[in-house]
C-alpha cells in the first residue's frame, strides 16, 4: 500500500539536484490514476509507463534560464518580521505550505530581535534538524538556543525568555498546549499538510 503521508514527508527531504523515484506495481488503481494525472501537470515530474520508455528518454531537462538567487527577506517576510518585532508579547502564528519560508522568517525575526534586546530566545521543535534553517539565519546570536520540547517542559525559564516553536503541528497537541500555557510563546510556525492526525488537531 502507498502511504501518502510518508511520501509527502520523503518528498520534503529532497534537496536541489536530487531525485525521488516512485516505482508502482503494474496493476491499475484509482490512486495510481490520480498520481499519473498529477504528474502530467508538472514539468519537473516525469511519468514512465515502463523501464523501456525510461531507457529511451533523455534523463535530464536543462532549465531555459538559471533561477535567480533568492533575496531575503521578501516583502511578505519583512512585514511578518515587523509585526513580530512590534508585538513581542503576542503569540504569532505562521501557517503555510512546505517550502514557503516560514523557518527563514522566524530566523530573521529572531536575529533582529536579539540585536535589539537582551532577552533570551529558546527555539524548540520535534527534532533538532527541524530548526536548522531557523538557527542558520540567527547569525550565531548567543542568547538564542535550541532545546528539545521534552527537556523544555522540565525547565523553569526566566519569565522574560521567549519561546519559538517550529514544525508545531508535528508535536502532540497536548504538548503544544503545555508549552503555550507555561511559557511566553512568541511564535508558532508549521504546515498542517502531511500531519493528518496532529495537523488536523493543530489547525
Amino acid at each position: 500500500d502507498l502511504h501518502l503521508d510518508a511520501l509527502a514527508a520523503v518528498a520534503g527531504t529532497i534537496t536541489g539536484g536530487g531525485c525521488l523515484w516512485l516505482i508502482l506495481p503494474p496493476q491499475t488503481s484509482p490512486m495510481r490514476e490520480r498520481l499519473q494525472r498529477h504528474a502530467e501537470a508538472f514539468r519537473q515530474i516525469r511519468w514512465f509507463a515502463s523501464w523501456q520508455q525510461w531507457l529511451s528518454t533523455p534523463k535530464f531537462i536543462a532549465p531555459s534560464t538559471a533561477s535567480p538567487a533568492p533575496q531575503f527577506p521578501t516583502t511578505t517576510q519583512a512585514s511578518i518580521v515587523r509585526a513580530m518585532l512590534n508585538e513581542p508579547s503576542t503569540t504569532h502564528l505562521l501557517l503555510a505550505d512546505r517550502g514557503r519560508g516560514k523557518s527563514t522568517t522566524l530566523g530573521l525575526a529572531i536575529q533582529q530581535f536579539a540585536k535589539l534586546n537582551q532577552r533570551s530566545i529558546v527555539v524548540t521543535a520535534p527534532h533538532p534538524q527541524a530548526v536548522a534553517t531557523v538557527l542558520a539565519h540567527t547569525e550565531g546570536q548567543q542568547r538564542v538556543s535550541f532545546m528539545a520540547w521534552d527537556q523544555l517542559l522540565k525547565r523553569n525559564l526566566n519569565p522574560d525568555t521567549l519561546v519559538v516553536i517550529d514544525e508545531a503541528a508535528a508535536l502532540p497537541l497536548h504538548v503544544t498546549q503545555q508549552l503555550c500555557n507555561r511559557f511566553q510563546v512568541w511564535a508558532l510556525a508549521s504546515t498542517v499538510d502531511g500531519y493528518e492526525g496532529c495537523g488536523k488537531g493543530f489547525a
